[in-house]
This record gives C-alpha cells, structure tokens and sequence, in this order.
C-alpha cells in the first residue's frame, strides 16, 4: 500500500466533512501548520458541539441522462462525532453496502488530532500518527504500513524571515524524498497562502498551485500547474452572503472552457444539503444528498 496515498485519502475526506460541512471556503486540508488554521478547526468544532450533531450520513444517487433517480441511491459514507464535537469515525462504503473500510481518529486533550488508523476487513490496513507544537500546530508525521513498520515522515518548519512553511518527506533512513513549499502573502501564522511548490530535493519542480484572493481574504481562484509549470486547470469559487461558504466551485480549462460546476444548497441550519455537480455541457453528473442525526 502507498501509505503517503493513504494519508491523503483520509485528509480528503477529513476536509469535505470537517470544513466543507457548511460549505467553508477552504480548499484543502491538512493538519494546521498556523495559528489562523488551528482557530478555523476550532471554529468547526465548537460549531458541530454547539449544534449537537452526532453522526452524518451522505447518500449518492444514480443519474440517468442528467436526471436524478429519487428511487435508486445509495450510502456513500457516515461520519460519527464524539460528545466534542470531532469526528471520530469515519465509514465509507461499497455500492453494495458493505464497508469499504473505516477510519477512527483519536485526539489528545487539546483537541488536536494524534493518530489516524484506517481498519479493512477489521483489520490495520495503515495508520499516521501526529506531533504538534505547544500551540497546536502540525510538527511532524509518522505513517505506518499494513505490518506496524516505518514507511514515511513528514516534519514542518515555519521560516517567519522569508514567509514560508517547509514540507519534507522523508522515506527510510532520512532521505528526502520530495519537499513542498508554502508561500505567504504575510506572517504564515495570519497571511494568506498564495503559492504551493511542490518539488524534488534537487529543486526539480514537480507540480505548483497560485491562490488568488479577493480583498477581503477570501480565495476566488486556485490554479494548478504541472511540472513544465504549465497551467493545466484552475478553480473559481462563489460565496454565499455570509462570505466564508461556498455556494459555487468551478472547474476550467486553461483557456476558461467549464470543465465541471458544484453547487452548494445549504438548510435552515447552515449545514449542507446537498451538493450537485454538472459536466461540461451543463448535465447534471453528480448529486449527493446529506442527513444529520442529533444528541
């Protein structure tokens, strides 16, 4: 198994349910490297403890030729929340039912996430562990193949002089395998991270991305690049009124042709209703449809 996949598989889904569970305007998520991401979890979690939410359920429905079949859906995956508000499990399922596998996350008193241990056929199929510092930022990561042995480690260093975090992978016996720099457009603590770098330890680009934010902080393009630094697609984001929740993502070419659209619909509450997407020649391609059950 590629544990470093595996990580980013469960950060994926650690995201959609953590921040985009009111359409928050955060593309991406990993274990806060800032203050200012420490405090928006934090924001998210007092959120799902105040509203007691104890569990939520995210149904998928078949789409015929752009129409929704209201009669055919199935269950895409379940998040359950601990009396804290954190998520605590995550289960994602096959299309006929049974568990693809699970995911169960453990936290420390600060609220901070230590360990993420996927389960398949109940059995460890990888884990990741986490090390912050005393102000709950993300230090370092182990990760853990399927027999309990070292396979990777990822550490974070903040660089305050030139704006920056630095991101190394380390594989078996310290050697970098690739590194990622963030850039900011101020204190990384507080700035908005206008550029990712990704690349080899020789300096050799792999992949970048540009943030482009409004006035007000809040993202409305991300572009992505490939390893010629071409610009190979970008994203365009709408808000709701409220200014930090979704309403809008979209998907386009390098020339600005709409390669996908997603809408967010959101209830009474502020919580996702649903989230539909469209192709290209504007057909629905996707609808997902979401329950909350309560303390």
């Amino acid at each position: 198994m590629n544990i470093t996949n595996f990580y980013y598989k469960k950060i994926l889904f650690f995201i959609f349910i953590y921040l985009f569970l009111r359409g928050l305007a955060y593309g991406h998520f990993e274990p806060p490297k800032t203050l200012k991401e420490k405090e928006k979890m934090e924001e998210e979690r007092k959120f799902i403890f105040n509203n007691k939410i104890n569990s939520l359920s995210v149904w998928k429905f078949k789409i015929d030729d752009g129409i929704v079949k209201q009669e055919n859906k199935i269950l895409f995956y379940t998040i359950e929340y601990d009396r804290n508000g954190n998520v605590s499990i995550i289960t994602v399922y096959n299309e006929d039912g049974s568990i693809k596998y699970k995911d169960i996350y453990l936290y420390d008193e600060f609220m901070n996430v230590i360990s993420l241990t996927e389960y398949t056929e109940d059995k460890v199929s990888a884990k990741s562990e986490f090390k912050y510092d005393e102000y709950g930022r993300i230090k370092e990561q182990i990760n853990y193949a399927i027999d309990g042995e070292f396979d990777s480690k990822f550490n974070y260093s903040i660089d305050y002089r030139n704006n920056t975090i630095i991101f190394n992978k380390y594989k078996q016996f310290d050697s970098i395998e690739y590194q990622i720099i963030y850039k900011y457009d101020s204190n990384p603590d507080y700035g908005n991270n206008i550029e990712i770098i990704k690349q080899k330890p020789n300096g050799k680009l792999i992949m970048r991305v540009e943030n482009v934010f409004e006035d007000n902080n809040l993202r409305k393009e991300k572009r992505i690049f490939d390893e010629t630094n071409k610009l190979l697609y970008y994203f365009t984001y709408k808000y709701f009124a409220s200014g930090d929740k979704f309403s809008e993502i979209q998907k386009k070419t390098e020339e600005g042709n709409t390669i996908s659209k997603t809408l967010y619909n959101l209830n009474i509450n502020g919580l996702i209703e649903n989230v539909i997407t469209y192709d290209s020649n504007d057909k629905m391609d996707s609808y997902l449809e979401y329950s909350y059950q309560f303390y």
